[in-house]
């Protein structure tokens, strides 16, 4: 609610209407991340926990450091 009222206030300073956005979004997609990883079993979850950030071979361009 909060970006949608200040995407549309223009007296708001640009950079808190990007941060809040960006933000959102952050929320939003760890939110969904969440919910799917929420569902997998137990063995897969630990498994994936101890792959820590090695998880990102498996992402294209994921192995690239400084993102």
């Amino acid at each position: 609610e909060l970006a949608e009222r200040l995407a549309k206030d223009e007296t708001a300073p640009a950079h808190l209407r990007e941060r809040v956005t960006r933000m959102h979004e952050f929320i939003s997609t760890l939110t969904n991340w969440y919910e799917q990883v929420r569902s997998l079993p137990k063995s897969t979850l630990v498994t994936l926990m101890k792959l820590g950030a090695r998880v990102a071979r498996f992402i294209p361009g994921g192995n690239k450091t400084g993102d």
